[in-house]
């Protein structure tokens, strides 16, 4: 059988590699210097520091889902 990209490949998920909230805190901070060439960057990390920390709750208010607009 013929192994698939699935099969090769996992999906890359920067919340992985959150240890604690020093990690979020350092990502927020290079987020918020990015905010203002991308807007959406400052939620989308909020989700992620959320997603890595198990905050289901939050994480779920800041699914990159959500329309910004």
């Amino acid at each position: 059988m013929m192994a698939t990209k699935a099969d090769k490949y996992v999906r890359f998920d920067a919340g992985d590699y959150l240890d604690g909230i020093e990690d979020g805190a350092a990502y927020l901070q290079i987020a918020l210097a990015e905010s203002a060439d991308d807007p959406t960057a400052v939620h989308r990390a909020l989700g992620l520091i959320a997603r890595s920390q198990n905050m289901s709750g939050l994480n779920k208010a800041l699914s990159p889902e959500d329309n910004l607009t």
